[in-house]
């Protein structure tokens, strides 16, 4: 079924709210956002893994499973908003970002070369 002619407005008020993402994330999940990623992550990713993060935002997702695993997975990042893959480099560690190629894909290996 999916959004169909609505995704349009959808990503219209995503772009309204890149300014304050961080603050809508946390007051949609009640302050619980971190603790949501942190469950999701925890035991399922692994060292080594390649990872797509879908609708990435800012990163916050591919943060914390660089974390758990200290660097070592393959993350490719997508979102369908250029500003929001733009303000990856805010959050993730230019450690963590040897490689990175951003149109409206951001892909790059944590901690190794391509």
């Amino acid at each position: 079924m999916g959004l169909g002619s609505y995704w349009g407005e959808v990503l219209d008020v995503l772009q309204e709210i890149i300014p304050v993402y961080d603050k809508v994330n946390s007051c949609i999940s009640f302050g619980k956002d971190s603790e949501h990623r942190n469950r999701a992550i925890k035991g399922k990713v692994k060292t080594g893994d390649k990872i797509l993060d879908a609708g990435s935002g800012f990163g916050n997702m591919s943060k914390t499973a660089l974390d758990a695993t200290d660097g070592e997975v393959e993350i490719m990042l997508y979102d369908p908003l250029l500003p929001m893959i733009k303000n990856t480099d805010r959050l993730l560690q230019k450690n963590q970002m040897q490689h990175v190629e951003c149109l409206n894909m951001c892909h790059f290996r944590a901690n190794s070369l391509m």
